[in-house]
């Protein structure tokens, strides 16, 4: 085991979040052209707008792993197990019992969860 697993793994999350960008969007680079990526990792301003609109499971994965932080990249784990994985069968249960909750909160006024929910729908 290396002495150092932590900042080890959050550059590994980073190196792969550079690499699924680089294989959803074939040619490209979340931090751009090769004479501008540097400087864009060291302002923490990488360019995956576009990735957003062909999938907004792809965009959330990818920006979480590319996170200027990596205190907030997430572990290997969390990354394998984020719904960009999910087969068609698991996002339908889950849409199924979020729904299933949202009506159930929906009885109660003045529900925080539902109040959220619709706050960030258009986003």
């Amino acid at each position: 085991p290396r002495a150092h697993a932590g900042p080890s793994r959050s550059v590994d999350i980073f190196s792969l979040g550079c690499i699924f960008y680089s294989v959803l969007v074939p040619g490209s680079h979340p931090f751009g052209e090769w004479f501008e990526r540097e400087a864009n990792i060291m302002r923490g301003r990488p360019a995956i707008d576009g990735l957003r609109a062909s999938s907004v499971d792809a965009y959330d994965l990818v920006r979480a792993m590319i996170a200027r932080d990596p205190k907030n990249r997430p572990p290997a784990q969390e990354v394998c197990l984020h719904p960009f994985f999910w087969h068609a069968q698991k996002r339908l249960a889950f849409l199924c019992e979020f729904s299933d909750r949202l009506e159930s909160d929906l009885a109660g006024e003045d529900s925080d969860m539902v109040f959220r929910v619709e706050r960030n729908a258009s986003n």
